[in-house]
């Protein structure tokens, strides 16, 4: 199961966020066996949105194991496509951002607060 509040907050606290999140909103829809949400991303605005009926720029689909590891940096999303882990859909010009802004999600401690 993916830790949506969790991932949320490390996207908040992105060291990048200036340089490579979008001007315009960014959306990542994430499909797992139990899980169905999407992630609005851009440099003004971070969501985790349950029942997004909208268009998606970027859907990955997949174990949630897998996309832990990608979401949280620790697995590169074009190594995960590689190995035919998960499904990527969406433009390359998206998938690569997406790819930037997920591989540079690692490292980041998390403080309890």
């Amino acid at each position: 199961m993916i830790d949506t509040a969790r991932l949320k907050k490390t996207l908040v606290n992105h060291k990048f966020r200036a340089l490579l999140f979008p001007n315009e909103s960014t959306y990542l829809k994430i499909k797992t066996k139990d899980q169905l949400f999407t992630i609005q991303l851009s440099k003004e605005c971070i969501e985790i949105i349950d029942n997004w009926e909208g268009t998606s720029d970027v859907v990955l689909s997949g174990d949630s194991t897998v996309l832990n590891e990608i979401l949280y940096g620790h697995m590169k999303l074009q190594d995960a496509k590689e190995l035919n882990s998960i499904i990527v859909e969406g433009s390359f010009r998206h998938q690569l951002m997406m790819e930037a802004i997920l591989w540079f999600n690692q490292k980041l401690p998390l403080t309890s607060q």
